[in-house]
């Protein structure tokens, strides 16, 4: 039996280089809570202050992964979960999707060295991507509509403002200081609907300028009597430029909501996105940001049009590489049929009679 033994072992130890790659997977993410005081609430008294998550970047729980293949090819995966600090439930990311664990994303794919990444899941698409990495001061980053008004930009419109595109595939390719570019597809399984997105940017150390493109379809069960199936398109175009200690941003993004129902007009908004990041010192930064929203035909009303205002200004601190502290002002401001809007006076928890929500909030943030 024993020398059995020594023989299994001798050939197993042969075969190790048929298979000596090892998946390199790595634990990381980053948890943030604070105080927050917001006013004209639902409440009884129309104030309410809180602990919450981080009102500037949505906290999360990462597991991601890489295979050197050989020949320059390696299997990539990222399985990534919202986290609510405050209450120790799931956070953020569970937007349409409250049975998911890995609600954020959960991709695996082939990463092609210089030709480029293709993945497969739940992720992003294409265009949020641009609209992270390079077109709003933010980054999009927020858990909240009352600090991310771009929240309605990168949703699925007709699965409850879903904030990712699940049974995707992506294709992404990037040359440094040249091009940087994404394609994906929502396949539309079980009861979503087809999506299609895109981006092209040109990125170098001192400016990126691009653009991109989004679709959703509504569901086949939401067709229309004439046929016709609902579409929700947003397109957009930016950049950003740094001068020394300050880098500024700007956007124009412009979408379309089809009615799903027949005789309704479609809901147009327009908005202009403008943010400022100054480094005071190597420690100390500070963000603003405002947004200006211009809706028509607003929640598919024929000439329910009115306006959206947006102001946010914070100071960050790093108290380490990966400890922050921050203090935040914002505001969001309703005019006309804007006023009138479901999806935000939900959000926001905001009393319909009033046309504003003003907040303040402090907190901490640590990456790990």
């Amino acid at each position: 039996m024993k020398h059995r033994i020594a023989v299994a072992a001798v050939l197993a130890l042969g075969a190790a280089p048929l298979y000596a790659q090892t998946t390199s997977v790595q634990l990381s993410g980053q948890i943030g809570a604070g105080i927050s005081s917001k006013n004209h609430q639902s409440a009884s008294d129309g104030r309410l202050v809180e602990v919450n998550d981080n009102l500037l970047n949505t906290s999360y729980l990462r597991f991601s992964g890489t295979e050197n293949l050989g020949g320059g090819l390696s299997t990539v995966f990222s399985l990534e979960s919202g986290l609510a600090i405050d209450t120790g439930g799931g956070g953020a990311g569970t937007v349409a999707s409250p049975g998911a664990f890995w609600n954020r994303q959960s991709w695996v794919g082939l990463d092609l060295g210089g030709g480029g990444r293709i993945t497969l899941g739940r992720q992003f698409h294409a265009s949020t991507d641009r609209v992270i990495r390079s077109l709003d001061v933010y980054n999009v980053a927020a858990p909240t509509l009352h600090t991310v008004p771009l929240g309605l930009f990168g949703v699925n419109r007709f699965s409850a403002n879903d904030t990712r595109v699940s049974n995707s595939v992506k294709y992404r390719v990037a040359v440094p200081e040249v091009i940087d570019a994404g394609l994906s597809v929502g396949l539309g399984e079980g009861s979503g609907g087809r999506s299609y997105a895109a981006d092209l940017a040109h990125v170098t150390k001192k400016y990126t300028v691009g653009g991109f493109y989004v679709s959703y379809d509504a569901p086949p069960t939401a067709r229309l009597a004439n046929g016709t199936l609902p579409r929700y398109t947003t397109w957009g175009v930016g950049g950003n430029a740094a001068f020394g200690p300050a880098k500024i941003y700007a956007l124009w993004l412009v979408s379309s909501l089809d009615a799903t129902a027949l005789g309704r007009p479609a809901q147009g908004n327009k908005v202009l996105d403008l943010g400022l990041m100054w480094s005071l010192n190597p420690a100390t930064y500070l963000k603003f940001a405002y947004y200006d929203d211009k809706g028509t035909n607003m929640n598919n009303v024929l000439g329910r049009n009115g306006k959206k205002n947006t102001y946010i200004g914070s100071i960050q601190y790093l108290v380490s590489k990966r400890t922050e502290l921050y203090a935040a002002a914002f505001e969001n401001r309703f005019s006309g049929g804007y006023q009138l809007d479901p999806v935000n006076i939900a959000a926001l928890n905001r009393n319909a009679k009033e046309s504003s929500v003003l907040g303040f909030g402090t907190g901490i943030r640590h990456l790990f």
